[in-house]
């Protein structure tokens, strides 16, 4: 199954919300993001690991939430 029949099948049996889109809902993720981005670049030579932590946590999630926000 690809990921267009397998994205229709999860709509089918209800297990995506709709949302509308919403480019201020994106603008704040993207804002939380960068506000991570600036404490991982200040703790990544003293801790590391957390800094990887931090970069999906607080960077890479909020980010990739934010283009789901705009698509909607």
């Amino acid at each position: 199954m690809g990921a267009a029949e397998e994205l229709k099948a999860m709509a089918t049996r209800q297990e995506l919300e709709i949302i509308e889109p919403s480019a201020v809902k994106a603008g704040e993720l993207v804002a939380d993001a960068r506000r991570s981005l600036v404490t991982c670049r200040a703790i990544v030579t003293s801790d590391p690991r957390s800094t990887l932590l931090l970069a999906w946590d607080g960077v890479a999630f909020p980010t990739l939430t934010a283009a789901l926000a705009l698509a909607g």
